[in-house]
């Protein structure tokens, strides 16, 4: 689990620096780097075996893993000082083409924040070590990616506001 506290704190900076980049307010990224260090919490409700293998995943695996959105929520969301974070952690897996979990949203029912998230986890995991891919990406190759699946997988102004970061 050491690698998913590196990835976290990586994850943390990283939106921090995106969304002042989106001009974000201090209370805004203040709200946007503790969701992005606890985005991955529903976790904790993951068998830690299926989240370090290495192999593919079958389906009911994969159905699995994308309980953690919901399972964070559902931590988050019953503790007063963290309520504002529970629909951030909630959506950061959701996709401008609605193709997202857990609730398929699109566009602009998806929180800023969750985007922004979403889009430095993909840049991350692309160029980290992560038990759950077969290679690391360069930063070039990352960025070419993150280009290639802005507006359907990722929001364009966010991958740009990241590009702009780097």
């Amino acid at each position: 689990m050491k690698n998913e506290e590196i990835h976290s704190e990586n994850v943390s900076i990283l939106s921090r620096r995106i969304g002042e980049k989106m001009n974000l307010s201090k209370k805004e990224l203040d709200i946007l780097e503790l969701a992005a260090q606890l985005h991955d919490i529903g976790k904790v409700g993951i068998d830690t075996i299926l989240l370090e293998k290495t192999s593919s995943l079958n389906q009911n695996e994969l159905r699995q893993i994308r309980r953690h959105p919901q399972l964070g929520y559902t931590i988050l969301v019953n503790l007063t000082n963290y309520i504002n974070i529970s629909e951030i952690v909630l959506c950061h897996h959701e996709r401008p083409d609605g193709k997202g979990y857990p609730n398929g949203l699109k566009d602009s029912d998806i929180p800023l924040e969750s985007k922004i998230i979403s889009v430095a986890e993909a840049y991350d995991a692309m160029t980290n070590e992560l038990s759950y891919k077969e290679r690391i990406l360069t930063k070039e190759e990352a960025i070419k990616e993150l280009i290639q699946n802005a507006g359907t997988q990722f929001d364009r102004s966010v991958v740009d506001a990241l590009i702009e970061c780097l």
